[in-house]
């Protein structure tokens, strides 16, 4: 079993401190367009996928999420000031919502990629994987 988490973000630089941060190494896809760590856990493989590009953060996780790649939940790190990401992360939300897809999204606006230290990155990532855990449980 794989439980996959998404971390969105137009910021390149945010998805990268946001992985290594916390896990202090993580691999580049092929492509060049995300970042992803991969642990093994207790019946699985755990992954953390970062990914994003601005002004198609919607479209991206629309695609992966109709094409039917597994996502368990998804954390959109906007840059303070990034309106239009704002407004795709709102999207993105009220889309997975009404889906009934059982993802848990949350949203994280931080200022500065040093808000970005691995007590709080470590903090988002627990409190999504509790949505995600409350969204099974529902």
């Amino acid at each position: 079993m794989i439980i996959r988490y998404m971390i969105l973000s137009p910021s390149e630089q945010a998805r990268q401190a946001f992985l290594g941060g916390l896990f202090g190494t993580f691999e580049l896809s092929p492509r060049g367009h995300g970042e992803k760590v991969t642990l093994n856990v207790e019946g699985g493989d755990l992954e953390v996928v970062g990914m994003g590009i601005a002004g198609k953060l919607q479209n991206m996780t629309l695609k992966l999420l109709e094409r039917g790649v597994q996502v368990d939940g998804i954390l959109i790190l906007i840059p303070s000031g990034d309106d239009a990401s704002w407004a795709e992360a709102r999207s993105i939300t009220q889309w997975v919502q009404s889906s009934g897809r059982p993802v848990a999204v949350k949203t994280w606006v931080f200022n500065a990629l040093e808000d970005l230290d691995k007590e709080t990155t470590k903090k988002n990532l627990l409190t999504l994987v509790k949505e995600h855990e409350a969204h099974l449980l529902s």
